[in-house]
């Protein structure tokens, strides 16, 4: 690829970029979302599953606007987001997520104010002398977790174990940690997925030994 094509490429990335963040700052203006605030987009159908969604987002330090993208002004800012089509979608600053994913990207964008202060105190063992840790909430049976653990432990890579079944609070720690299943690995707020393998790689890249 030539010099001259690779600087017609970038040209029309930036253009690109450029274009699609004012579109979304006005259309996030327009929706009369704040700096810091962050956008539910809904739709009627969605019904119980929103609500209850809404509902979680609890006692935060940034405001929650819903919009229903089937009327003005939650249409135009769904359109400059591409219309997604799975509800509730999050925007939180100029990046769409799911629930999944929101507390992950709220505590990247707005740091503990994001989180409630229940799930700053979970997240405290996530962290050490400044720096993100590995957490791996695991059960005794999972062969998953004694797979993922080998691994870790043969790289020489550290990282914290939890125990879900064993901890004094086990039902609100799943709760609040979103833990559906073993093992369900953390580095820092940033949530991980994969097979124990992909997992061990994941980790490796983002905490120093």
């Amino acid at each position: 690829m030539s010099m001259r094509t690779l600087v017609v490429l970038a040209l029309i990335g930036f253009i690109g970029w450029r274009y699609f963040h004012v579109d979304l700052a006005k259309a996030r203006t327009t929706a009369g979302l704040g700096p810091d605030d962050v956008a539910v987009l809904t739709v009627p159908e969605c019904g119980a599953i929103c609500s209850d969604q809404i509902r979680q987002f609890g006692n935060r330090g940034v405001r929650l606007v819903e919009l229903d993208v089937s009327v003005e002004p939650g249409r135009a800012l769904w359109k400059s987001l591409g219309s997604p089509n799975q509800f509730p979608t999050y925007l939180v600053g100029q990046q769409l997520v799911l629930a999944t994913s929101l507390r992950s990207a709220l505590a990247a964008t707005h740091g503990s104010k994001g989180l409630t202060p229940v799930e700053n105190r979970y997240f405290q063992p996530h962290f050490g002398a400044g720096q993100p840790r590995a957490v791996m909430y695991s059960a005794q049976w999972c062969g998953a977790c004694r797979s993922l653990r080998d691994e870790l432990k043969r790289g020489g890579t550290p990282f914290v174990e939890i125990d879900v079944e064993r901890h004094a609070s086990r039902q609100q720690l799943a709760e609040v940690m979103q833990i559906g299943g073993y093992p369900t690995v953390y580095v820092g707020h940033e949530r991980l997925d994969g097979s124990p393998a992909q997992l061990a790689a994941q980790i490796r890249e983002r905490v120093v030994p």
